[in-house]
Protein backbone atom coordinates (compact mmCIF):
# COMPACT_ATOMS: atom_id res chain seq x y z
CA UNK A 1 0.00 0.00 0.00
CA UNK A 2 2.98 2.40 1.20
CA UNK A 3 4.39 1.63 -2.30
CA UNK A 4 1.18 2.48 -4.38
CA UNK A 5 0.73 5.69 -2.10
CA UNK A 6 4.83 6.67 -3.11
CA UNK A 7 3.88 5.76 -6.82
CA UNK A 8 0.56 8.01 -7.00
CA UNK A 9 2.73 11.34 -5.31
CA UNK A 10 5.47 10.76 -7.92
CA UNK A 11 2.62 10.76 -10.64
CA UNK A 12 1.18 13.91 -9.21
CA UNK A 13 4.84 15.72 -9.17
CA UNK A 14 5.39 15.02 -12.08
CA UNK A 15 2.26 16.28 -13.62
CA UNK A 16 2.85 19.18 -11.98
CA UNK A 17 6.34 19.67 -13.19
CA UNK A 18 5.37 19.64 -16.64
CA UNK A 19 2.62 22.36 -16.42
CA UNK A 20 3.67 25.62 -17.53
CA UNK A 21 4.77 28.77 -14.69
CA UNK A 22 0.86 30.25 -15.60
CA UNK A 23 -0.56 26.43 -15.31
CA UNK A 24 1.40 26.02 -11.99
CA UNK A 25 0.38 29.51 -10.35
CA UNK A 26 -3.25 28.99 -11.15
CA UNK A 27 -3.17 25.76 -9.41
CA UNK A 28 -1.42 26.92 -6.23
CA UNK A 29 -3.68 29.91 -6.37
CA UNK A 30 -7.11 26.64 -6.60
CA UNK A 31 -5.36 24.95 -3.74
CA UNK A 32 -5.10 28.57 -1.35
CA UNK A 33 -8.63 28.97 -1.71
CA UNK A 34 -9.89 25.43 -1.25
CA UNK A 35 -7.81 25.84 2.37
CA UNK A 36 -9.35 28.90 2.77
CA UNK A 37 -12.88 28.16 2.19
CA UNK A 38 -12.45 25.03 4.55
CA UNK A 39 -11.51 27.03 7.23
CA UNK A 40 -14.51 29.53 6.91
CA UNK A 41 -15.40 32.13 9.18
CA UNK A 42 -18.56 32.93 11.21
CA UNK A 43 -21.12 33.33 8.34
CA UNK A 44 -24.59 35.13 9.77
CA UNK A 45 -27.93 34.55 8.04
CA UNK A 46 -29.43 37.41 7.16
CA UNK A 47 -32.15 39.00 3.88
CA UNK A 48 -30.26 42.14 2.80
CA UNK A 49 -31.41 43.47 -0.44
CA UNK A 50 -28.11 44.03 -2.77
CA UNK A 51 -27.49 45.43 -6.28
CA UNK A 52 -24.68 44.12 -7.83
CA UNK A 53 -22.93 44.49 -11.35
CA UNK A 54 -20.85 42.38 -13.57
CA UNK A 55 -18.73 43.68 -16.33
CA UNK A 56 -21.59 43.97 -18.30
CA UNK A 57 -25.17 44.06 -16.48
CA UNK A 58 -26.61 44.97 -13.21
CA UNK A 59 -28.70 42.72 -10.83
CA UNK A 60 -31.26 43.21 -7.50
CA UNK A 61 -30.98 40.16 -4.83
CA UNK A 62 -31.15 38.95 -1.81
CA UNK A 63 -27.97 38.39 0.92
CA UNK A 64 -28.81 35.17 2.66
CA UNK A 65 -26.15 35.11 4.42
CA UNK A 66 -22.54 37.23 5.29
CA UNK A 67 -19.17 37.18 6.99
CA UNK A 68 -16.12 39.25 7.12
CA UNK A 69 -14.91 37.82 3.79
CA UNK A 70 -17.55 37.02 1.84
CA UNK A 71 -21.97 36.66 1.65
CA UNK A 72 -24.02 34.29 -0.24
CA UNK A 73 -26.22 36.14 -2.90
CA UNK A 74 -29.25 34.21 -3.66
CA UNK A 75 -29.73 34.24 -7.52
CA UNK A 76 -30.96 32.42 -10.41
CA UNK A 77 -29.06 34.52 -12.98
CA UNK A 78 -25.93 33.31 -15.15
CA UNK A 79 -23.15 34.11 -13.08
CA UNK A 80 -20.10 32.13 -13.55
CA UNK A 81 -17.50 31.29 -11.29
CA UNK A 82 -13.99 33.60 -11.53
CA UNK A 83 -16.09 36.57 -12.58
CA UNK A 84 -15.51 39.60 -10.58
CA UNK A 85 -18.42 42.57 -9.25
CA UNK A 86 -19.45 45.42 -7.73
CA UNK A 87 -21.61 45.03 -4.36
CA UNK A 88 -23.66 47.71 -2.78
CA UNK A 89 -26.17 47.04 0.18
CA UNK A 90 -27.05 48.65 3.44
CA UNK A 91 -26.30 47.03 7.14
CA UNK A 92 -29.70 46.04 8.92
CA UNK A 93 -30.15 48.23 11.55
CA UNK A 94 -27.45 51.13 11.14
CA UNK A 95 -28.07 51.54 7.42
CA UNK A 96 -24.75 52.25 6.46
CA UNK A 97 -23.77 51.53 2.69
CA UNK A 98 -21.59 49.03 2.25
CA UNK A 99 -19.33 49.33 -1.52
CA UNK A 100 -17.23 46.02 -1.87
CA UNK A 101 -15.81 44.22 -5.15
CA UNK A 102 -15.56 40.68 -5.32
CA UNK A 103 -15.12 37.79 -6.80
CA UNK A 104 -17.63 34.58 -7.58
CA UNK A 105 -16.16 31.93 -5.98
CA UNK A 106 -19.23 29.18 -6.00
CA UNK A 107 -22.27 28.91 -8.24
CA UNK A 108 -25.09 27.26 -7.69
CA UNK A 109 -28.72 26.60 -8.79
CA UNK A 110 -29.47 28.44 -5.87
CA UNK A 111 -26.79 31.39 -5.49
CA UNK A 112 -23.65 32.19 -5.55
CA UNK A 113 -20.67 32.56 -3.27
CA UNK A 114 -19.18 35.83 -2.94
CA UNK A 115 -15.31 36.78 -2.02
CA UNK A 116 -14.84 40.08 -1.13
CA UNK A 117 -11.73 41.75 -2.82
CA UNK A 118 -9.70 44.44 -1.18
CA UNK A 119 -12.02 45.51 1.60
CA UNK A 120 -11.00 48.81 3.00
CA UNK A 121 -11.23 49.54 7.05
CA UNK A 122 -14.94 51.07 6.96
CA UNK A 123 -16.41 48.49 5.20
CA UNK A 124 -14.42 45.72 7.71
CA UNK A 125 -15.73 47.54 10.78
CA UNK A 126 -19.63 47.62 9.10
CA UNK A 127 -19.17 44.04 8.23
CA UNK A 128 -17.94 43.01 12.10
CA UNK A 129 -20.36 45.56 13.45
CA UNK A 130 -23.48 43.75 11.52
CA UNK A 131 -22.09 40.21 12.64
CA UNK A 132 -22.04 41.33 16.20
CA UNK A 133 -25.41 42.23 16.25
CA UNK A 134 -28.43 39.74 17.87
Amino acid sequence: MLQQYDMTISKLVQLILNLSYIQRKALLKKGQQLFVRGTRSFRKSCQIPVKYSTFDRMYSDTIMNLSQGGAFVKTNRPIFIGEDILMHFNIEKTGETIKVKGEVIRASPTGIGIEFKDVNSKVAHGIKNFLKQN
